[in-house]
């Protein structure tokens, strides 16, 4: 196949690239609502704080934050394969 414009990865306007990057953020949020609504929107409001360094401590749980991470890992390191295998039929 030939790679054109629409196709291309490295395009900065690709949609599925401008996804890519936004996907830890929507997942952050993701996890940040659903614990918000586990201990009550008040309480966790009380315990988000800001500092220098750390940013915004409190809007997500360590323990889901570190699974969600290594989700996020190993679904990106997928990618690569995938495309190798579609550029090189033969490292099937």
């Amino acid at each position: 196949t030939v790679i054109n414009v629409e196709s291309d990865p490295f395009n900065l306007t690709n949609p599925f690239r401008i996804l890519r990057f936004l996907l830890p953020f929507a997942l952050v949020a993701a996890l940040g609502l659903q614990h918000a609504l586990t201990v009550g929107l008040e309480e966790w409001w009380q315990n988000v704080t800001w500092q220098p360094g750390l940013n915004f401590r409190g809007v997500v749980d360590a323990s889901a934050l570190l699974g969600a991470l290594l989700g996020y890992v190993v679904t990106s390191a997928v990618l690569p394969l995938r495309g190798l295998a579609e550029t090189l039929p033969e490292a099937r």
